[in-house]
């Protein structure tokens, strides 16, 4: 698709059991156009 980018990364951290969210702000410099993507996920 034009204009989007998809990135993977993995991260190594310790992270107590428990809900988490994680959310993502990416904004273009040039329009100010911002876009948040959020997902929440459990660690065991």
């Amino acid at each position: 698709m034009p204009g989007v980018v998809q990135e993977l990364r993995r991260l190594t951290v310790q992270m107590k059991p428990g809900w988490y969210r994680l959310r993502v702000s990416v904004t273009n410099l040039e329009t100010s156009v911002k876009a948040t993507s959020e997902r929440a996920f459990e660690v065991f």
